[in-house]
């Protein structure tokens, strides 16, 4: 496994409000100086996500390539499974447990949906140790979340071509090699995103041609899309229930969001076009990524004030 230093740059920030959408927080951001895309956080083992851009053994320097940062800026490591041309990492639990997905052909595989999920464990397990995880009868998986019960969600596809970026045909749980499928009451597709210690699940749907997010708690969905969305995804949860998506209103802008005790809170990297929030800890601390001017997108983490 190789590993690679990384930047940290962090800048004090208060967000603005946003005229008619949900009330904003201030946070203190963490801005990552690398292209990097953060999905998921854990307050003692670390971030994960997806670095871009590696070269692999196709010549190709668009892949993506998974990750884990450690404690301290510079513990950065990344994931490949073996055979893996394109990785990336989407959960994280208390003892370091990573999921995430990987495909052995570089194209046309996209960032997200990925040929095969996976689980890592680390060396307190003797490892480290890839764990490969395919849906039954699916033709690609998508290891999402994982709990500290080692309980993992994600998604897959039927049928690989006809599956969205990121969103596949249907959600599952994984329970110790249980497969439970995940689908929202009358959609077309359904993600799970995250799952909490307690077993609350969070994704989205699609419904039509909007999608929505949700959470499913002891058995009953909810739908909760921020006031005036036109498309919203939930990405993750933490131990205390707060939730943490992306969403994009009506004047095609896409913002962060939380959402605690049934208030939503926007996130919004003062001066980015884009905000995503992808992960939240049991701290309430978050993680997601921005675009900037340029195009380009940077990873960031969040500090409630």
């Amino acid at each position: 496994m190789r590993s690679l230093k990384v930047a940290i740059v962090v800048i004090c920030l208060v967000v603005p409000m946003v005229a008619g959408s949900p009330h904003t927080n201030s946070f203190t951001f963490s801005i990552i100086s690398l292209p990097i895309y953060p999905h998921g956080i854990n307050p003692t083992r670390g971030i994960v996500g997806d670095f871009c851009c590696v070269t692999d053994s196709f010549g190709d320097t668009n892949d993506f390539i998974g990750f884990i940062q450690g404690q301290g800026p510079f513990n950065f490591l990344l994931l490949q499974p073996s055979g893996a041309a394109t990785s990336y990492a989407t959960g994280i639990n208390a003892s370091g447990d990573v999921v995430g997905g990987f495909c052995t052909a570089s194209d046309p595989c996209a960032e997200l949906v990925g040929e095969h999920g996976y689980e890592f464990q680390g060396v307190e397990f003797g490892g480290p140790i890839f764990n490969q995880i395919d849906y039954p009868g699916a033709s690609s998986t998508t290891a999402n979340g994982i709990n500290n019960a080692g309980v993992i969600v994600g998604t897959y596809c039927l049928s690989e071509t006809a599956c969205p970026w990121d969103v596949g045909d249907h959600g599952f749980m994984d329970s110790g090699g249980t497969f439970t499928a995940i689908n929202y009451p009358g959609a077309t597709t359904t993600s799970a995103l995250a799952i909490n210690t307690f077993g609350v699940v969070v994704g989205a749907y699609n419904s039509g041609s909007q999608l929505h997010a949700y959470i499913l708690s002891a058995g009953v969905y909810t739908t909760i899309d921020p006031p005036g969305a036109v498309s919203a995804e939930a990405e993750g949860i933490n131990s205390s229930g707060e939730v943490v998506g992306t969403y994009l209103d009506g004047s095609n802008k896409t913002h962060g969001f939380t959402y605690v005790s049934g208030v939503f809170t926007n996130v919004d990297v003062p001066g980015a076009l884009i905000t995503t929030t992808t992960g939240i800890d049991d701290q309430g601390e978050i993680v997601g990524s921005y675009q900037v001017a340029s195009g380009a997108y940077i990873g960031y983490g969040g500090k409630p004030q």
